[in-house]
């Protein structure tokens, strides 16, 4: 037998295992079968898995149109892989649209993200073809961009696809108002102009002040946000690092200074955990801890003319001003991004009310 043939034989004799493996999972009860459904759909890869599974097998597609499974879907993985290309989901019977339907809250995002780029598309097209539409040249904000007959048709249908009898746009409006609660700060940036688009797209008569109001608050809130706050990737991770550094430093200085352990332990004992999670205001409150700690020490290196050590103590007195100053600066951020959040939601809803 040829290499070639032998490794066709090897191949067959896998499928075959692989497909009876299959077979015995799919004999088991419905209900342990959902359970392994959602536990396959929970994971980071979930979506990409469940995808795989309803391809290959004929029992567990009957679970495409199970809430529970639908819910429960991770989209993880894909999201460093989306580089803006929201249009890709913008299929109505595919899974993204299922699950957001569903209630996924992740995938209610990523589809009101295809549905504001398809909206930008027809925004941008007919603002083309009728120079005269004020609201969408005013707010309208993007270049304007040549699309293929197919291309609009194909936003159009799904965009229509979700409004009834293709004039009331209400879940439309609903999946951007949950894409407004629930997506971070970035995606609401990235999605800037494609917002301004689908509000002007299905915007409200008479509603001029509100969406004056959201508009400056959009404005505000994107403006804020490109703040250089972040000196690394995560400011609490960077928050937690400096902090540790800094009293693990003041630990060995007191050591130095023949200080009694008992007045420095609490250097090691308020140390952070390194985590994404931290508070900033736990970092805070543990540096009003620590800084009286390292102000004694200053006081004993002086009293002993230890100029060495009082040199150190002075960067590290000077280092947790830094950090203070540092923390205080990134809460207010924080309280600022968190209340024009729920300015732009309200004034978003108050745009689309009665």
């Amino acid at each position: 037998m040829s290499m070639a043939g032998k490794e066709e034989t090897d191949l067959g004799c896998l499928t075959s295992k692989a497909m009876a493996s299959l077979h015995g999972i799919e004999q088991l009860p419905e209900d342990g079968l959902r359970e392994i459904m959602i536990r396959v759909a929970s994971q980071p890869q979930g979506a990409s898995d469940l995808a795989r599974t309803f391809a290959v097998s004929t029992m567990f597609r009957n679970f495409f149109e199970d809430s529970d499974v639908l819910r429960s879907v991770s989209f993880e993985d894909l999201f460093p892989r989306l580089d803006g290309k929201y249009e890709l989901f913008s299929e109505v019977g595919g899974l993204v649209a299922r699950c957001a339907r569903a209630g996924n809250l992740n995938a209610r995002v990523i589809l009101a993200k295809a549905v504001m780029v398809s909206a930008s598309k027809l925004c941008k097209a007919r603002t083309a073809a009728h120079s005269d539409m004020s609201l969408e040249d005013r707010y309208s904000t993007l270049p304007a961009e040549h699309y293929n007959i197919d291309d609009l048709d194909k936003a159009s249908r799904f965009l229509d696809h979700f409004s009834a009898q293709n004039t009331d746009p209400k879940e439309l409006i609903d999946l951007v108002r949950d894409f407004l609660s629930l997506a971070t700060v970035r995606d609401v940036v990235e999605m800037r102009h494609h917002l301004i688009d689908f509000i002007a797209l299905y915007h409200v008569p008479g509603k001029k002040q509100q969406l004056e109001i959201f508009l400056v608050t959009l404005d505000r809130l994107c403006e804020k946000n490109a703040f250089p706050l972040e000196l690394t990737s995560d400011p609490r991770t960077f928050l937690a690092e400096k902090f540790n550094e800094l009293c693990k430093t003041g630990y060995n200085m007191m050591k130095n200074v023949g200080l009694d352990e008992e007045q420095f332990r609490p250097l090691l004992e308020n140390l952070v955990q390194i985590s994404e999670d931290v508070e900033f205001e736990t970092v805070l409150m543990r540096l009003d801890v620590v800084e009286p700690i390292f102000k004694q020490g200053g006081l004993v290196a002086a009293a002993q003319g230890n100029n060495e050590v009082l040199l150190v103590n002075r960067g590290v007195l000077c280092i947790a001003a830094m950090l203070r100053g540092y923390l205080m600066l990134v809460i207010d951020h924080d309280v600022f991004i968190q209340k024009a959040r729920e300015l732009l939601s309200s004034s978003y809803s108050a745009v689309y009310s009665l």
